[in-house]
């Protein structure tokens, strides 16, 4: 730290040296003396302060990253690059239909969803629409029985029982 407030210093001076000499070069010289001051003196701040320019643009993307990730940090689970929210209410968990939506294809339709029952609608406690645990498993049985369901299908809902749910159930911490 006291190396940089030498830097900072040293330069600062020099610049003022500069600024002052070059009022002594003559009257048409003392019109553009700011500007010839920042031509001579550019290099030598760009030497002493580039390394620092260089490594604050990398800096400043990496909290824009932390600071816009900070609140799903830990509080949602990834499964094939599609974030999806697991919510732990009274020992059920919900997932909201919007983060299924990719997910689920075809999306579940109008007698899917009446079959569901209480286990699809509004999260307690949230103001999301989704699905709970039970509820989603046994549409995904559904439709493994009736052949609508694909590979990718059979392989969510296996991830779904190995996986996440245990994983809530372990930590209810890693719930949203």
């Amino acid at each position: 730290m006291f190396r940089f407030i030498a830097k900072i210093v040293f330069i600062f001076a020099l610049t003022a040296v500069v600024y002052w000499v070059l009022q002594f070069v003559g009257k048409d010289a003392v019109a553009y003396r700011g500007a010839l001051t920042a031509l001579f003196t550019a290099p030598l701040w760009a030497r002493l302060f580039g390394p620092y320019l260089v490594e604050l643009i990398p800096a400043i993307r990496a909290q824009a990253r932390r600071d816009a990730c900070a609140p799903l940090n830990g509080r949602f689970y990834s499964y094939d690059n599609q974030p999806l929210r697991l919510f732990l209410v009274n020992g059920v968990i919900w997932i909201p239909a919007a983060d299924l939506k990719p997910l689920l294809l075809p999306a579940p339709d109008a007698t899917e969803l009446r079959q569901l029952g209480a286990g699809h609608g509004t999260i307690p406690g949230q103001k999301l629409r989704g699905f709970s645990e039970h509820a989603l498993l046994r549409l995904l049985t559904a439709r493994a029985r009736s052949r609508h369901a694909s590979f990718a299908t059979n392989r969510f809902g296996h991830w779904l029982q190995s996986e996440a749910f245990p994983n809530v159930r372990r930590l209810p911490s890693s719930s949203a």
